[in-house]
């Protein structure tokens, strides 16, 4: 998936690394029923339609 200014790695089957061209990195962990998403890093674009697109879980 491409989203302008962000790389994407999967950790493992639950946990997505994200980095920002920034520097910064995020971390999307996807439990049983809902998704957790640490740091929201410092880029001014809203990120919710892009974790959305690795996510159909309840994202808190």
């Amino acid at each position: 998936m491409e989203y302008t200014g962000y790389k994407f790695k999967k950790i493992n089957k639950d946990v997505w690394e994200i980095d920002d061209i920034k520097g910064n990195s995020m971390y999307l962990i996807e439990g049983n029923n809902k998704s957790l998403l640490i740091d929201t890093g410092m880029m001014p674009k809203n990120i919710t339609p892009m974790i959305k697109k690795l996510t159909k879980k309840i994202l808190n």
